[in-house]
Order: C-alpha cells, then structure tokens, then sequence
C-alpha cells in the first residue's frame, strides 16, 4: 500500500488557553477528528504542555500507531487527554503514552472510550474528577495496560466526577501493573 504520513507531529511547545487557572469557554487545546478517512494516523506529539482551556486539553478521535511523549494537560475544565474511537463503531489502536500527567483537570485526567491495543507508561493523574476513566464495550475497549501509573488528591468535581481514581466501565484486558 501507499505509506502515510504522519497526521500531526509537535515538540516543545506550549498552547495556552484564554484564561490562567482552570479554563473557561468551549474551546479544546489540540482537537483532532477524522473526517474522510477511518482513523487519524500517526500522531506524534513530545513534550507538549497545554493549560487552561474550557474544554478539553487534549481532544482525539480514532488515533491509531501514534505516540505521546511527556505531554501535560492541566487546568481544563474538561478532560486532560480525550483519546476515543466511534461509540458503537470503528475503534482506535495502538497508542502509546510515556509520561504524560493529567493535572487539575474539571472531568478526568485520562479519559479513554472505544480503544484497544495501548500502552500508558508512568504516567500520573492528580487534582482531577477522575484520574482515569476507561470505558466502552468488551469488543471495543481492549488490550489497555497502565504501568507504573499513579493518581495523587481526587477532587470531587460533580456527581459523574466524584473524586475517584479508577473508573473502568466495560471492556475486557485492562491491566494495571505496579500503579
């Protein structure tokens, strides 16, 4: 086939949003949807910090083989990373997370919906509604692995974002090793 390129690659960089402290508005950091294709491929992002935004940090539809390296989110009102495929449809795959940090955020630091096959490495999620969420049906959230990955103050945002770690509805292989 006809190799791809990559859909997004970013290193150093900073996007703020419109206000200090936790973000006001509707707008997301970094929103990526597919439109024409089944998927975004090939994201590439290292060291990246995005702050203050009224929605999500980080907004990702149908990423697959993409990684992210030392990528921060904090002080959204939304999530830190929204990385999701289709509800009910085509899913994401194969992503990698080393060392990113959810912090301060107003729903969940992590939030992954119709994923399978990836990989979270060290990475932390303090201040949040949720540290980590991870939902989806068995044949659509699958293969996730969090090692190494901790969660430090919940706060207890709203009744859907109580101030919890962990929240794992559905799926089927969700590891979590030595977090």
């Amino acid at each position: 086939g006809t190799p791809r390129a990559a859909t997004l690659t970013t290193a150093d960089i900073e996007i703020a949003g419109p206000s200090a402290g936790m973000g006001t508005g509707t707008g997301y950091g970094v929103q990526i949807t597919r439109v024409s294709r089944d998927n975004t491929y090939k994201l590439d992002l290292s060291s990246v910090y995005i702050h203050s935004f009224g929605n999500d940090g980080i907004k990702v539809s149908n990423a697959i083989v993409s990684t992210f390296d030392v990528v921060i989110c904090e002080e959204n009102a939304g999530h830190g990373f929204n990385i999701h495929g289709v509800s009910g449809g085509s899913a994401g795959t194969s992503c990698v997370f080393n060392v990113c940090y959810g912090n301060g955020n107003g729903q969940a630091g992590f939030h992954v919906d119709t994923m399978v096959y990836m990989q979270f490495n060290a990475c932390a999620a303090d201040s949040n509604g949720i540290a980590y969420e991870v939902i989806g049906a068995s044949n659509h959230t699958q293969g996730l692995s969090f090692s190494g990955c901790g969660y430090e103050a919940p706060v207890n945002r709203s009744g859907s974002y109580p101030g919890i770690g962990w929240k794992i509805n559905g799926g089927a292989g969700i590891g979590l090793y030595n977090c």
